[in-house]
């Protein structure tokens, strides 16, 4: 496995659920431990993070090291630490550059170091450290014609890389390639990773939710099971696949004068605060906010679990009601069907709600259970409702099993700990833009129910082929996606000289669909013509097709 260590400078491991800092677009900082664990993770390669303090980073066996934190903290010669292992092997060794190095901006970015050149004209100024180049380093990145990554080789073919880019907050997604390039194509040793260039995630909020019935400024109708069928022949036409963030509890008023209720086509005993099954719910407004309209969530339900039969949509889960803790108090406050405040399912006020309540009684648990018994499936994702969380949302999201978290941002499971990711833009479907996509990573692209709705069912369809057209070639589900970050890759050479592509993790045996792996082979040489995979006891040859740069790409198959 291509095995990575992020030694901390010094280490910054938080207590708790939650690490890094959210955002809907950030660039990845070279000074944060957590961007790098997260950007080595979206490679698919193991990584491990450590105290620069801890005695056994010099004799680690990890083929990369990553000092992140701030090097003028350290003493002069720290590399010194590792000087014995790159002298007996080859290890990528990469460390920011810290103050000493004089600061300026510029916006015409260039790679020049291995795989072939790259160019990028950046919208905003990025912030740059000029770097020296003394006698035998590479120069592998230039900003505005200056050094900002430079390159020494020793030892044993060991590469020490220093990168002088400061993004300082700003969203520039080619200074995410060009980390992704230090990593994937200056690494010493043969490296396998994850193709995500080009993928689009298709996030959908809110099928299921009682919100658009009872909250005055956010009325429309339910989708119909015909309406579905619309858009599995729209996702099928394009090779697309969605993710339906799915509320499974349907919260009552209580108000019989106000709208008629179904469930299993009875009429339950009415009670404020009382949650249904939402597959199970008809619901007729009387005198609400859509008197006559006919909110028929199991017309829903079918359309949505027709599609999920077929392949084309997967059911994260989103929330229990998409509605606050204390649903008693919500059903008898005067402004419950005005105040969107009652809308937020996690927020420190549901917190102090749900703090006398045991695990299996938090929204997440309950909405969980009822998810799989609705649906027969494992949710992997938590899509926040409303975008909103806490870090007690986040701990029970861990103790249920799930994996991903998206809400304003994307975080991954990584050690018990949910890591917000840098570099992977979470935009409105209806905001296209081809520039998230030069940072090679997943763009999320999120909408509401609401929109084919009110605007069409074709709508959904217009705003995909956009995005397609400026640059998405792969739009999947947070499924896949969640089983891809769960594979370990590694490339290396047998005894006999045959080249294989090693798998670990355990996201191998739940592929929904075939998975894009790149493949680098230091030197300069071209990539093999084949490749074996060896995972689990099985042995498949695959064809590798040789893409720029001298860069192999092979399909790893879906399991059976």
């Amino acid at each position: 496995m291509a095995d990575a260590l992020v030694a901390a400078l010094p280490c910054t491991l938080p207590p708790g659920p939650v690490w890094g800092q959210e955002d809907a677009v950030r660039t990845p900082s070279t000074y944060e431990p957590v961007d790098w664990l997260t950007l080595l993770r979206l490679l698919g390669w193991s990584t491990t993070v450590s105290s620069w303090s801890d005695p056994g980073v010099e004799t680690s066996r990890h083929d990369v090291v990553v000092l992140a934190g701030d090097p003028d903290k350290l003493p002069p010669n720290h590399q010194d630490r590792l000087a014995e292992r790159l002298r007996r092997e080859a290890v990528l060794v990469i460390s920011p550059a810290g103050s000493a190095s004089p600061d300026f901006y510029g916006r015409r970015l260039a790679w020049t170091g291995p795989g072939g050149r790259a160019d990028w004209l950046l919208p905003s100024d990025l912030k740059g450290r000029e770097l020296e180049a003394p006698t035998g380093a590479e120069v592998w990145v230039t900003l505005e014609g200056r050094p900002v990554v430079v390159a020494r080789r020793t030892g044993r073919q060991s590469v020490l890389v220093t990168i002088g880019l400061e993004p300082a907050g700003n969203w520039a997604p080619a200074a995410v390639a060009v980390m992704k390039r230090v990593l994937t194509f200056g690494c010493p040793v043969p490296t396998a990773w994850l193709d995500l260039a080009g993928t689009l995630v298709l996030r959908m909020d809110d099928p299921g939710g009682a919100p658009n019935v009872h909250l005055r400024s956010w009325s429309y109708r339910r989708l119909t099971e015909t309406e579905w069928e619309g858009i599995g022949e729209l996702l099928r036409l394009r090779g697309a696949y969605m993710s339906v963030g799915y509320t499974p509890g349907w919260l009552d008023d209580g108000d019989a004068d106000r709208g008629t209720l179904l469930v299993d086509g009875a009429e339950p005993v009415r009670t404020g605060g009382a949650i249904h099954p939402s597959a199970r719910v008809v619901h007729v407004d009387r005198a609400g906010n859509a008197p006559g309209r006919v909110n028929d969530y199991t017309s829903e339900y079918r359309g949505i679990e027709r599609l999920r039969e077929q392949g084309l949509v997967s059911v994260e889960l989103h929330g229990y009601t998409h509605m606050h803790a204390d649903a008693e108090r919500w059903a008898a406050a005067r402004d419950r069907y005005d105040e969107v405040g009652w809308y937020q399912e996690f927020t420190p006020e549901s917190d102090a709600v749900l703090a006398s309540r045991d695990a299996a009684g938090h929204p997440l648990a309950l909405g969980d259970a009822l998810l799989r018994k609705t649906f027969g499936v494992q949710s992997t994702t938590l899509v926040c409702p409303g975008d909103a969380w806490t870090p007690a949302t986040l701990r029970h999201a861990l103790q249920i099993g799930l994996s991903l978290v998206s809400a304003r941002g994307f975080a991954l499971r990584h050690e018990g700990r949910f890591c917000w990711c840098a570099g992977i833009a979470t935009i409105p479907l209806d905001a296209p833009s081809g520039d998230h996509f030069a940072a090679e990573l997943p763009v999320i692209c999120r909408f509401h129910d609401l929109e084919p709705a009110t605007l069409g069912v074709p709508w959904l369809g217009q705003a995909v082929d956009e995005w397609r057209r400026l640059g998405a070639r792969r739009l999947i589900d947070f499924r896949e996606l969640s089983s891809a970050l769960a594979l370990r890759l590694g490339l290396r050479r047998d005894s006999g000289g045959e080249w294989c592509l090693d798998i670990g993790g355990d996201g191998g045996e739940s592929l929904p669909r075939p998975v894009p792996v790149l493949l680098h082979v230091p030197g300069g040489g071209p990539p093999p013509t084949d490749i074996r995979v060896e995972r689990a006891g099985t042995d498949l040859r695959l064809p590798v097709q040789t893409i720029e740069g001298g860069i192999g790409r092979v399909m790893l198959p879906a399991s059976a």
